[in-house]
């Protein structure tokens, strides 16, 4: 395992639309809140960099596969499953298993996706496969988002420092 941060350019082809401050803003505390301690993220910006890091900065880097798998999912995911929003790819260290994190345009996240297979078996997984999950978990969400019949207007923006109000 190598240093704490790692980035690079990987990608030519614009993944996702979102800005690179709102990918980053409250990313940390979304991972937490979503992921417990102890987790690793890699996320990647609309212009194809990417960037990983654990949550405290002696966190050592996971194996180079295991990173390897983590940028392979957060591309397959944002290319065809971003929907005006970003993924983060997120791994719990201690479980071995990777999740993906949904945030919206604005940063706020509304959909983890928990891959029930160890991080050895996702690594015959075409990028189809590791999307997959992540498209049908936006899916739902967007059913379960029509059923009760929400507005954008009555949702509030947390990553836009706004508060819930009472209907």
């Amino acid at each position: 395992m190598s240093e704490t941060t790692t980035s690079g350019r990987m990608f030519g082809a614009e993944l996702h639309r979102v800005a690179d401050r709102v990918v980053l803003r409250r990313l940390a505390s979304d991972l937490t809140e979503q992921m417990g301690p102890g987790w690793f993220a890699l996320v990647l910006f609309s212009d194809g960099r990417w960037a990983a890091r654990g949550e405290s900065a002696k966190q050592p880097m996971p194996l180079d596969a295991t990173v390897n798998l983590m940028r392979r999912a957060a591309a397959a995911l944002n290319a065809q499953t971003a929907d005006g929003g970003h993924w983060v790819v997120a791994l719990r260290p201690e479980a071995r298993e990777i999740a993906a994190l949904w945030r919206d345009g604005d940063g706020d996240a509304h959909v983890v996706v928990e891959y029930d297979q160890r991080i050895h078996a996702l690594h015959a997984w075409t990028d189809d496969q590791l999307a997959s999950p992540g498209a049908a978990a936006l899916n739902l969400y967007r059913l379960q988002v029509a059923k009760v019949d929400v507005s954008p207007e009555q949702m509030f923006r947390r990553a836009l420092g706004e508060k819930p109000t009472a209907h």
